[in-house]
């Protein structure tokens, strides 16, 4: 829930992002990236280094 309070606030994260504001890795943040893409929460735009999450 944190990660999509995030996004409202700031528009758009990064894994980068969201490592530094949770303090884990980037694997751990990865999984909870992916589980909020496949319920249809967040979507990924780009690829890559220039890859962001946004809400749908």
């Amino acid at each position: 829930m944190k990660i999509v309070e995030y996004i409202n606030a700031h528009g758009k994260a990064t894994n980068r992002d969201l490592q530094a504001l949770f303090k884990i890795s980037a694997q751990a943040v990865h999984k909870e990236l992916a589980k909020l893409a496949e319920i249809k929460v967040i979507k990924p735009v780009g690829a890559g280094r220039s890859l962001y999450y946004m809400l749908k």
